[in-house]
């Protein structure tokens, strides 16, 4: 191909559709994107925000998907730091989170 396809074209865009949530543009299936997602991965971005709780029934943005937009990780991360809390784990939960969120975590500095 003579470009490279958009990134909104090949990557998830989950936190993409929670942050249009959070701003209040309710109709996402219809925003005009200037490179427009795949159907699919639209379909499966509010799939997995419903399954996280962020979304209702009516594809809402619910109380736990205001707070997970807040989070400037992805919505996997923030729900489970969410109910972290609910079960007593917040600490080692904060620990995971930061460990997957980073690409090297157990890169070692050798003291000269």
């Amino acid at each position: 191909a003579e470009h490279a396809p958009a990134e909104m074209q090949r990557t998830d865009i989950t936190s993409a559709v929670l942050q249009l949530k959070a701003l209040g543009i309710d109709d996402v299936l219809h925003f005009d994107f200037l490179s427009p997602p795949p159907a699919d991965s639209m379909i499966f971005a509010l799939e997995l925000l419903y399954s996280l709780g962020a979304l209702d029934e009516k594809c809402n943005l619910t109380a736990r998907g205001a707070a997970m937009a807040e989070m400037p990780v992805e919505p996997r991360i923030s729900n489970v730091l969410l109910r972290s809390y609910e079960f007593g784990c917040g600490e080692e939960m904060l620990t995971i989170a930061a460990m997957c969120s980073v690409e090297y975590p157990f890169i070692t500095v050798r003291a000269r």
